[in-house]
């Protein structure tokens, strides 16, 4: 459970950094809008495949 909590907290603030950096950039409404979506995705995505490790891996162990 804290292994999920944490893959959350470092995405968000990972991810809403590269977003932040890049909205520095002085991109469109549009690109704004694309940039967003893209970085929103990725990232639910990368949760959901470290949720998933983190789970299998958990009751890897406990057959072990």
């Amino acid at each position: 459970m804290t292994y999920v909590l944490l893959l959350g907290a470092a995405l968000f603030h990972g991810l809403y950094g590269a977003r932040n950096i890049l909205f520095e950039l002085n991109p469109s409404a549009g690109l704004k809008k694309v940039i967003s979506t893209v970085l929103l995705l990725a990232g639910l995505g990368l949760f959901a495949f470290g949720t998933w490790a983190a789970i299998a891996s958990h009751a890897l162990a406990k057959t072990l």
